[in-house]
């Protein structure tokens, strides 16, 4: 009786190490990640300090992997001219930025899945 349980536990610990195995090299395969976009969206209402948000968007990209997130849309709440112009400029400086109004997201995010 117990090698038929040390044969099974040997027998079900194989199934797991080939599905864990198998599992893996799902997620790390490079070419099913490459093709990929990931996008976050952040609302940027009047109110908020553009500055200081958008600072701490990028200064948190730093340490995000691009495989996690790669694009950060950015969509106008009612922003102000000073608050656009500053919101053009981050997308200027750093290239995972994309500011859009909410009318245009829908078309913006096809666009970026179709250019993937």
């Amino acid at each position: 009786m117990n090698i038929t349980i040390i044969v099974l536990i040997c027998f079900i610990s194989l199934f797991l190490f080939i599905n864990a195995c198998r599992l893996t090299k799902k997620l790390f395969d490079e070419d099913n990640n490459s093709n990929n976009i990931h996008i976050a969206i952040s609302v940027l209402y009047n109110t908020d300090n553009i500055k200081l948000k958008l600072g701490d968007i990028a200064n948190r990209m730093r340490w995000i992997d691009e495989d996690i997130i790669n694009k950060i849309i950015l969509i106008d709440g009612g922003l102000n001219l000073e608050q656009k112009e500053i919101c053009r400029n981050y997308c200027d400086k750093y290239d995972f930025f994309i500011f859009t109004s909410p009318d245009n997201l829908s078309n913006l995010v096809f666009e970026l899945q179709k250019n993937t």
